[in-house]
């Protein structure tokens, strides 16, 4: 006779049910077989009674426990039944569920995790014990393991597709939390629903989160959307990482990547300062970024810390550093004097070979330096 188990869920966790209950009766061959609710009861059919009686037919009962299920208290009462009567009931857990999230009697058995081998091989052990089955069918653990998945994954998306769809004809109920808009806004961009993607964007205010989604973007090879995305980004630090990230992911010489420069140089120079020197410390002075970099620094401030750089790296005697020197020297003669300085205390001679060019013109700055030459 075969070993009558009922299998308890939830309405969402129906697929994973069926998919549990396939593999099951394929595995013992008959020996099991699986009573589900959804399956049994035909419309006309009084629910309640059906479920009663197959609860007081069955030998054991397996309950199918996702977040859903341990909020509903009806499953509860269909577990209380098989408790009481002193049957078996097996736990099978999702990834998301606690043993700890049970009530207290159910805690008391052996769970088991329906997305680890290991687990899963000994429920099978279990049911073959149970059910008097000649053999364990170990070789079914894996199917059962994978087409569990499977099917967590299509319950998913269904749930996903039906709470994120109203979204496309309307953002009144977008939630505050903007990790929670980005991941409404990534789940409009896997389904190619870019125009829905960028209207969800636009309503993040953490620039942290909205510099992330531009990077990942970038990473997944959309370096046109991700771009087009980072023009929602007002903070320069932000639109730094971004830049950064497309510097080491060699998209040194885009269009894109020229333009982001372009919105930094307009919003703080120190940022852009730190492109400059990026470039620098991956041996990239010579490159076309790093020149353009540099024609966009009007600060000469930061043009110097730059030039600090490069003598601090004992650079000083590169065409990276003749380069910025003749822009700050003719740009801001205090500025110069301030990289002599540094040059003194790192390199009289090279300081000294400045000095006699007569680079320096400002007759006050030229005097003081030439008082520091001779101490």
């Amino acid at each position: 006779m075969p070993y009558h188990i009922f299998v308890s869920h939830t309405g969402n966790d129906k697929i994973i049910a069926e998919e549990l209950t396939r593999v099951i009766n394929n595995a013992f061959e008959g020996d099991i077989q699986l009573y589900l609710a959804f399956q049994e009861i035909g419309g006309g059919d009084e629910w309640k009674k059906s479920i009663r009686d197959n609860l007081q037919k069955c030998d054991a009962l397996i309950c199918l426990v996702t977040p859903e299920y341990a909020r509903k208290p009806w499953l509860f009462i269909e577990w209380s039944a098989f408790w009481l009567a002193d049957k078996k009931y097996y736990i099978l857990l999702t990834d998301d569920v606690k043993v700890s999230d049970l009530v207290h009697p159910m805690q008391d058995r052996q769970a088991t995790n329906i997305t680890d081998d290991v687990s899963v091989r000994m429920f099978f052990r279990s049911l073959a014990s149970d059910s008097k089955h000649a053999a364990i069918p170990y070789p079914q653990v894996k199917t059962f393991v994978e087409s569990v998945k499977d099917a967590i994954f299509i319950r998913d998306k269904e749930k996903m597709d039906k709470s994120y769809g109203k979204y496309k004809d309307s953002l009144d109920e977008l939630p505050e939390d903007d990790n929670e808009k980005r991941s409404i806004a990534e789940y409009f961009y896997n389904r190619d629903d870019f125009d829905t993607y960028e209207k969800i964007v636009s309503k993040i205010r953490d620039e942290s989160v909205k510099s992330s989604m531009v990077i990942r973007l970038i990473k997944q090879g959309d370096l046109s959307r991700g771009v087009q995305i980072s023009e929602k980004i007002l903070g320069a630090d932000k639109i730094l990482d971004i830049v950064l990230n497309l510097i080491d992911l060699q998209h040194h010489d885009s269009r894109q990547v020229r333009d982001l420069v372009d919105n930094i140089s307009t919003k703080n120079q120190s940022e852009l300062r730190k492109i400059a020197v990026y470039l620098l410390n991956r041996g990239e002075g010579d490159s076309e970024l790093f020149n353009y970099v540099l024609e966009d620094l009007t600060n000469m401030a930061e043009v110097r810390k730059i030039a600090s750089n490069v003598i601090a790296d004992g650079q000083q005697k590169s065409e990276v550093f003749n380069s910025l020197f003749e822009k700050i020297r003719l740009s801001n003669q205090r500025e110069a004097e301030k990289v002599m300085v540094e040059l003194w205390e790192r390199d009289k001679e090279l300081f000294l070979e400045i000095l006699k060019k007569g680079l320096i013109t400002n007759p006050v700055i030229l005097k003081r330096l030439e008082d520091l030459s001779s101490k």
